[in-house]
């Protein structure tokens, strides 16, 4: 993939949409593009998830299997997965397969913390941008818990 289209597809997500120029160019250079046939698994659930994985291109089956159930969702080009792990490694609660030829760009926590090292001026940014997407987040569980 071009690095001008690596940099637009980052930029269409708001966690990095918030970054410089600069350091929306570092991320995109330095991020792992790779290639998935249909039928790999990219990661399994309780694996660390220590990178935060964006679908270029085609689909992925999420699996989250219980002791009771299996349930299924997709995910599409342009999805970021473990979007935390940019920041905090975590573990997958997810098997992720390819339904078909993927590409994936994955971003490594140890990336994002280098580029806020070399450009510390996109701390506040991404503080910001967490901030209001736990304070979103928290609304919606006042909403649903009140009678």
């Amino acid at each position: 993939m071009a690095l001008g289209q690596d940099i637009d597809r980052l930029r269409r997500l708001p966690v990095f949409a918030c970054l410089d120029a600069e350091a929306l160019t570092l991320v995109a250079f330095s991020a792992q593009a790779r290639r998935l046939p249909a039928g790999h698994v990219l990661f399994r659930r309780g694996e660390v998830a220590d990178a935060a994985v964006l679908l270029a291109t085609g689909m992925l089956a999420l699996d989250e299997e219980t002791e009771d159930r299996l349930s299924v969702s997709w995910a599409l080009a342009g999805t970021l997965l473990n979007e935390t792990a940019l920041f905090a490694p975590g573990m997958q609660t997810v098997t992720a397969t390819a339904q078909e030829a993927c590409t994936v760009v994955a971003v490594p926590h140890t990336l994002m913390m280098r580029v806020l090292e070399v450009h510390p001026g996109n701390a506040e940014p991404l503080r910001r941008y967490w901030a209001d997407r736990l304070g979103r987040r928290l609304a919606g569980f006042r909403s649903e818990v009140r009678p």
